[in-house]
């Protein structure tokens, strides 16, 4: 057998397995931030460029007293699930040091919520189920009633060198106070929630990073 077809399908197979374990890197986990081009974990200033963002479309809300969150709440209704409202980005608040290996996520999307205040609770529920497949749980809470949706994405899902790099860095914001940042392997990546106020006049779907923000932000502080 000739030594260069031989050669030849080596460096193929190392191409193949160096930019696979690059995408598998770079791959987003759960679900999205309801649009495309978002990621979660993304700055303020990212969030206003990908979605070119202006005073004329968007409006930014400093956060109150007792917030957490700076709030982008984009102008014009949104249509999502066959009914249209209005969407929130929550940003979380904080500088990011950049010196800082294992900042706590600040300056970094983690919520998308949609309020909606014309719908029809019982064709969004379906539409919703449609689209999400069956929900997880189903129940009544002071809030009203909440219907949750889990990923498939599940922390096992990561590459073994992505779940290390995750445990590291819970396991030292864990040292540093944060509490309740133990990851499990079964562990869904993120969630939706659809709430229903006890009066049925007003609808509200989030969208959560969870875990999908600490992954990625870890991805960032460590470039």
């Amino acid at each position: 057998m000739s030594k260069k077809p031989f050669i030849l399908s080596c460096m193929v197979v190392l191409l193949i397995l160096t930019f696979g374990g690059c995408g598998k890197q770079n791959k987003q986990y759960g679900y999205i931030p309801m649009f495309d081009k978002l990621t979660w974990g993304m700055s303020l200033q990212e969030v206003v460029n990908t979605l070119q963002l202006t005073t004329q479309n968007a409006k930014i809300i400093e956060p109150k007293e007792n917030s957490a969150y700076t709030i982008v709440r984009l102008s014009d209704a949104y249509e999502a699930y066959g009914m249209k409202g209005i969407v929130n980005l929550l940003i979380t608040d904080g500088e990011l040091n950049t010196q800082d290996e294992h900042s706590y996520p600040v300056n970094a999307l983690s919520a998308v919520v949609l309020q909606y205040d014309d719908f029809d609770a019982d064709t969004l529920k379906a539409n919703m189920e449609k689209e999400l497949g069956k929900p997880k749980s189903d129940k009544t809470e002071n809030s009203g009633e909440v219907i949750t949706w889990k990923s498939k994405d599940r922390i096992s899902s990561l590459s073994k060198s992505e779940q290390k790099k995750l445990y590291a860095y819970c396991e030292e914001l864990e040292a540093r106070g944060n509490k309740n940042l133990s990851p499990k392997e079964k562990s869904a990546i993120n969630k939706i929630t659809l709430t229903i106020t006890k009066d049925g006049k007003k609808a509200v779907i989030t969208y959560y990073g969870d875990w999908a923000v600490y992954i990625n932000y870890s991805r960032n502080l460590q470039k």
